[in-house]
């Protein structure tokens, strides 16, 4: 399908500060929606209990590095998104929308179902973050699957 993406960072090392993973900032042209997300470990072999929210944003995080946008139809026009990951520096979460615990071991996926399906508004702004410190740091691959609405 045409114009969906996966905003992804991949061997990155989750450090042990609160973080916004992958944060996606809308043009003023297009709506989009959230239909996944995930975390997953590729290093610990140790039982933690993590938590991931998703939030809305008022201010930018500062980017340590810059995550990866792929679409999933080659096809697919450039997605024009500005796109922000591993920030420490988080900005301004205006809203949390959802939070959820998981254990590292298993990792965290999320699939909107069509009741809990998540829109971002044009010009807004997305986050995928780690509300709590992760108890030590891990290599973790991360993302969120977004469709352009229109």
């Amino acid at each position: 399908m045409q114009g969906v993406y996966n905003i992804h960072e991949v061997g990155v090392t989750s450090g042990t500060s609160v973080v916004t993973l992958v944060e996606i900032e809308l043009p003023a042209a297009h709506t989009w929606e959230v239909i996944r997300a995930y975390i997953e470990n590729e290093t610990s072999e140790v039982s933690e209990q993590w938590t991931a929210s998703f939030v809305r944003k008022s201010a930018d995080g500062t980017n340590v590095t810059t995550p990866t946008g792929s679409a999933l139809d080659p096809a697919s026009p450039a997605h024009g998104l500005t796109l922000r990951g591993m920030a420490t520096a988080v900005g301004t979460i205006s809203e949390t929308l959802m939070r959820r615990g998981f254990n590292v071991l298993n990792g965290f996926e999320w699939v909107a179902t069509p009741e809990e399906r998540i829109i971002i508004p044009a010009t807004g702004t997305f986050g995928l973050h780690l509300p709590v410190a992760p108890p030590s740091s891990i290599t973790i691959s991360c993302g969120v699957i977004i469709q352009r609405l229109g």
